[in-house]
């Protein structure tokens, strides 16, 4: 179970509380949160496909620092790969299947129209750092 569990704060995948796990995502969250909370004061249907494009902008480009810290952390390493490479897969796995859904949920409650982020050049940018599936035989 989670540590987060201990202390009552629910960690599934689809709540904000799993995000406290990865502390860059639950920091990120947060400067969304607040982003979108100044918006929702004010917020016109009009902006939304700026504000769109403004987040998905803003994943691809957290989803190439991803791809460039296992660049990095592969090159001339001091450290144990196996670790770091474990801690990347995890926060890109967090990254892809709790923040970024979490993301597309505020962004519907703010302008109250359904949305679903595109996620198709996210996960080419970040494919290879996740396990791949096993092929059927």
């Amino acid at each position: 179970t989670s540590q987060l569990a201990k202390f009552g704060i629910p960690t599934n995948k689809n709540s904000c509380g799993s995000l406290l796990e990865y502390p860059p995502l639950a920091i990120l969250a947060n400067s969304y949160i607040a982003a979108f909370n100044k918006l929702r004061h004010c917020c016109m249907i009009g902006v939304l496909s700026g504000v769109i494009n403004n987040v998905e902008s803003s994943l691809k480009q957290i989803a190439h620092k991803l791809r460039l810290w296992k660049l990095l952390s592969y090159h001339g390493a001091t450290q144990d790969i196996d670790s770091k490479g474990d801690a990347l897969v995890l926060l890109t796995q967090a990254f892809l299947q709790q923040f970024i859904p979490y993301i597309s949920q505020l962004l519907q409650s703010v302008f109250n129209q359904p949305y679903v982020l595109d996620q198709s050049e996210i996960l080419k940018t970040v494919e290879e750092i996740l396990p791949k599936e096993p092929t059927p035989n």
